[in-house]
């Protein structure tokens, strides 16, 4: 503390340099922030991001005890010629933040800031990964689409159903960590796909082209519903004779088909109407009118307006740790909090929370499909017999919330298996079509699938015993049937 004091006093009286650079690195990686200055005569002095203004990390090679990141944080470099390097261990959102070096050259303060961001992998403003736009034939259609990504992303085709001629990409900055990507498709109507990428990795997006001749035409084209609401969709074929036109409607999701809905037809109209919806109504609603030779075709989208969804949840053992993870899908923007029975948790030396980006799964009537959502991390270090009780995770957006609850004898029972064998185990719950999310049950035991080849050895053993049992039976039927044949002959001879 006197070093730190000594060494604000010494900074006060020069005159400052100051410069300034940005950092990206991967979420879970470590990375190496290097100080430019080497000073042997006073120590470096590394500040990091507190809970509202910059923290004293480190004096020299003294590492602080109050900042949580401590058992994360290494100097590193040549001591005795001066270097100071901020080496950080698995990168997490709680390192998000500005970080500088100070020090004293030739009687003047000097220091350098660091800005430390998390680079992810490009998504788009509300997570659409299909993007419908009208084209005509021959004349060039312009696509554009909105990311977010921290890096200037690479856009390549991936896919070119039918032909066409495919533009290059552009990627323009519009706005705050926004690229607005740009090009063309001249002379085709249909799917097309592409890949967006940075460092962080990549996403896939559908680009489909609706070729506006075509006779058929769906209101509204952008849908929102709610659990409590009803969206009617107005299917109409311009034509005044709709006879030996076969029409239905088809539910896809990002590309993928769900399942095929009839309508309510009256002429050249047909009406879907769509009811009650939460996520599983969400999707490209596509209107289809065909006959054996000709096939016309129209969509609208349908977003739902409701609470989030958990869709996975774990936890596990590790190196002393317990690790709990929540999976949810939400559409508009949430808050997630974390709780210890009943009393809300903060970051501290002993617990990490964080949020990231994840790639969850939606039960669509039995079809799993892939959509972007988002994953919520607790972990507590040294973890011990003291903190066995339930931990809960709620997630909550402008529609209401959903809360799962790690229940105490789940972690007790991890906490026993586990905790003195330095073993490292991981289960998960899948919280698809559970309504009760704190009655989940985490299964920790038998693999499902030798329970499964037990009761099939069980069922053949059962069989093959009837089996002999009967044959036997028989036998002794046919025996006493043969025997007072035989008597009777004897008698009448």
């Amino acid at each position: 503390m006197c070093v730190l004091m000594f060494m604000l006093l010494v900074l006060s009286d020069f005159s400052a340099a100051y410069s300034s650079s940005h950092l990206l690195v991967k979420q879970n990686s470590s990375i190496v922030i290097t100080c430019p200055f080497k000073v042997k005569s006073l120590p470096i002095v590394w500040l990091g991001p507190g809970e509202d203004k910059l923290t004293t990390y480190s004096v020299g090679t003294l590492i602080s005890r109050n900042i949580s990141a401590y058992s994360r944080i290494r100097l590193i470099g040549n001591h005795s010629n001066g270097e100071y390097n901020l080496n950080i261990l698995n990168v997490s959102m709680d390192d998000v933040g500005t970080y500088q070096c100070q020090s004293v050259q030739n009687g003047t303060a000097v220091q350098r800031t660091f800005i430390l961001n998390i680079l992810e992998k490009p998504k788009t403003l509300s997570n659409i990964r299909f993007f419908k736009f009208e084209t005509k034939i021959g004349i060039p259609t312009n696509i554009a689409v909105k990311v977010k990504s921290l890096q200037v992303p690479t856009i390549s085709w991936t896919q070119n159903i039918g032909g066409g001629r495919l533009g290059v990409w552009t990627a323009t900055a519009n706005g705050s960590n926004i690229f607005l990507l740009r090009s063309t498709v001249v002379e085709h109507f249909g799917q097309h796909r592409i890949k967006v990428r940075n460092d962080a990795g990549s996403i896939d997006l559908t680009i489909k082209l609706l070729l506006i001749e075509y006779p058929v035409t769906v209101q509204p084209s952008n849908a929102y519903c709610s659990a409590s609401t009803r969206v009617n969709l107005v299917c109409q074929f311009a034509t005044e004779d709709a006879k030996g036109w076969q029409t239905y409607w088809t539910h896809n999701r990002n590309g993928n088909f769900i399942k095929t809905l009839p309508g309510f037809i009256n002429g050249n109209k047909s009406t879907l109407q769509i009811s009650f919806c939460d996520y599983r109504e969400e999707g490209d609603y596509i209107c289809k009118w065909k006959t054996q030779f000709k096939e016309y075709s129209a969509s609208s989208f349908v977003r739902a307006n409701g609470p989030p969804r958990i869709t996975d949840t774990g936890h596990w053992w590790e190196k002393q740790n317990i690790w709990m993870t929540v999976d949810f899908y939400s559409v508009q923007e949430y808050i997630v909090h974390w709780f210890k029975t009943d009393n809300a948790l903060a970051v501290s030396r002993r617990i990490r929370i964080s949020i990231s980006s994840s790639i969850v799964k939606l039960n669509y009537t039995n079809k799993m499909i892939k959509e972007d959502g988002f994953k919520s991390k607790l972990c507590i270090s040294n973890f011990s017999s003291n903190d066995i009780t339930s931990y809960s995770c709620q997630v909550v957006n402008i529609y209401g919330s959903v809360e799962y609850t790690f229940e105490d004898y789940l972690l007790n029972n991890t906490f026993n298996q586990y905790a003195y064998g330095g073993q490292s185990t991981e289960m998960y719950t899948t919280q698809q079509d559970i309504i009760d999310m704190k009655a989940a049950f985490t299964n920790v035991g038998i693999p499902l699938k030798f329970v499964l080849i037990g009761i099939c050895l069980v069922i053949v053993v059962i069989t093959v015993a009837i089996a002999s049992f009967w044959y036997n039976n028989q036998r002794n039927i046919l025996k006493d049937s043969t025997s007072k044949t035989r008597m009777s002959m004897s008698m009448r001879t």
